[in-house]
């Protein structure tokens, strides 16, 4: 049986009904009842050279981060013990694999210092790889580097506020970055929230560079967040994620209303905007989809895929919140589908029933007892990436493997079209909390995760672990890596970290992955690291 559903396109404010999506039941995708609308008029670029006045950030600050629907999260009372999942056995820490794990992690290929404490709080370390470069993010700044050294391929690391400064509004700041490389076009996107102290200017600020050497020319855009289409409203813009297809930018958001005292989540915002005006550096047109609903009768933090397969129409996904009365415990994800992103799009959506969730504690780290934690958020999902018709995710959850509960990583494969779960399971270990992770597949079938970890005995550093294709359904297959240890118990005055990090393909060494995070450099500050992973 099919059903069509009817939402409003909203054209330079005229109001007109369109068809949005035809779903087969049968398959258990659904049409999304969703509003459409229009940008009001092009948003022109600015064209300006990467290494013209890199001026460093010299500000400082906590950046804006909003949980949903209650901040903070209440802490939850422990979990039932669940022995369900995989666990950590070993690693080039000094120990050995355990039988679940038949070898080792490889060491890295090259591991890198990343751009210093920028006195932000959280970092936001993001990162994207090209044929010679890697970008990398934070909050509130920006730098490429060689590949072949770890060099800076520009003069100095930029702050974001300055790179934008041509585009940005007066009043604005730059906060939550992230970057891609779109290794189809050779072309890198990277992407900035921006919102005044009081709310009432909110954008996403995009940079487009001209080739594929991140020293060049980039094309710089305004996007007006608070507009829906060419609907003004009040509210802002915050939490990034951007994806790419073979024929459209993909950014999402969730929109919150500043009521005087506090944040209000009101809905998730998709924008999509066509790649090939884009890299000409033609203005900026786009189509806003807003107030699309998951089983909670919401949706938050959408993710839309890095899509490696060229495909015009691309796949997003979201883990159901849960609800305050069910104490924010899901068991559903929710995968979006989209098509005709250029034209009039069609969205549909669909739910998949996985093992139960909920969010995390926040992380014990050496040093640090119970009054210095470090931050593990929600049970969002952190990053989507989609390959050979794969789509891959990963999130922090609560988990208790017999000791109380901790921070632990759920990853899942999912098949695209039918939406099935193809594998997933549960990574930690016992005592020890793991906590924002990303993941990647790359062009040989290898998995590979990065996240951070910590225990009452070790400060807050950065791992990765990784499965062949060839290893057990639903298990990785090597014990974990290590990128750099914490140096330090993490205190600063906010006990902020990620709020994600960074892993990037690399198109010139298809086996292999880049990753990029933070680490406790001291006591008051953090570091970041960059490397190379393979098997």
């Amino acid at each position: 049986m099919h059903r069509r559903s009817i939402v409003t396109l909203f054209d330079a404010g005229v109001l007109s009904l369109v068809l949005v999506g035809v779903a087969s039941a049968d398959g258990g995708w659904q049409t999304v009842r969703a509003e459409v609308r229009d940008s009001p008029r092009p948003a022109y670029p600015v064209v300006e050279n990467a290494c013209a006045a890199p001026i460093p950030q010299v500000t400082d600050g906590e950046v804006v981060h909003i949980n949903h629907p209650k901040e903070p999260l209440p802490r939850k009372a422990e979990l039932p013990v669940d022995p369900r999942g995989q666990m950590d056995g070993g690693g080039l820490d000094g120990t050995t694999p355990s039988t679940a794990f038949p070898s080792k992690m490889p060491a890295p290929k090259s591991t890198y210092a990343g751009i210093s404490f920028t006195r932000f709080f959280p970092p936001d370390p993001n990162m994207a790889c090209g044929p010679q470069h890697v970008v990398l993010v934070v909050n509130t700044s920006w730098a490429a580097y060689r590949k072949s050294d770890g060099g800076l391929a520009i003069p100095s690391v930029q702050g974001l506020n300055a790179f934008f400064s041509s585009v940005i509004a007066g009043g604005e700041s730059c906060f939550d970055p992230k970057v891609i490389y779109d290794s189809q076009a050779g072309r890198w996107v990277l992407v900035s929230m921006a919102v005044s102290d009081d709310y009432s200017l909110s954008s996403w600020l995009l940079a487009v560079s001209k080739t594929s050497d991140p020293s060049g020319d980039w094309y710089k855009y305004r996007l007006d967040g608070r507009l829906d289409g060419s609907t003004s409203t009040g509210n802002w813009a915050d939490f990034p994620g951007v994806g790419v297809d073979g024929a459209a930018i993909y950014l999402t958001a969730n929109m919150f209303t500043f009521d005087g005292t506090k944040n209000v989540f009101q809905y998730s915002k998709i924008r999509l905007l066509r790649k090939s005006s884009l890299y000409a550096g033609a203005p900026a047109t786009w189509k806003d989809i807003t107030r699309i609903k998951d089983t909670d009768g919401f949706a938050f933090t959408v993710q839309p895929a890095q899509n490696y397969d060229n495909t015009t129409g691309n796949y997003l996904i979201s883990a159901n919140y849960g609800t305050e009365a069910n104490e924010y415990v899901s068991d559903k994800l929710t995968l979006w589908k989209i098509t005709n992103p250029t034209g009039t799009p069609k969205i549909t959506k669909k739910s998949l029933i996985v093992r139960s969730f909920t969010y995390a504690p926040d992380a014990v780290q050496k040093g640090g007892g119970d009054n210095y934690r470090v931050a593990t958020n929600d049970h969002r999902l952190l990053n989507a990436v989609s390959r050979n018709g794969k789509l891959y995710t990963v999130h922090t959850i609560g988990k208790n493997w017999g000791s109380g509960t901790v921070a632990a990583i759920r990853w899942y494969e999912i098949t695209a079209a039918s939406g099935a779960v193809s594998q997933t399971n549960d990574f930690g270990k016992d005592k020890f909390y793991y906590f924002f992770p990303a993941a990647m597949p790359d062009a040989q079938g290898n998995l590979y995760l990065a996240f951070n970890r910590s225990s009452s005995t070790e400060y807050a550093g950065i791992r990765y672990t990784g499965r062949k294709p060839t290893a057990p359904a639903n298990q990785l297959d090597a014990s974990v890596g290590l990128l750099i240890s914490g140096k330090n118990t993490y205190a600063p005055w906010t006990n902020r970290w990620g709020d994600y990090n960074g892993i990037a393909w690399d198109p010139a060494d298809p086996g292999s992955v880049w990753i990029f995070s933070e680490y406790a450099s001291s006591l008051s500050s953090w570091g970041t690291q960059f490397g190379h992973i393979g098997y």
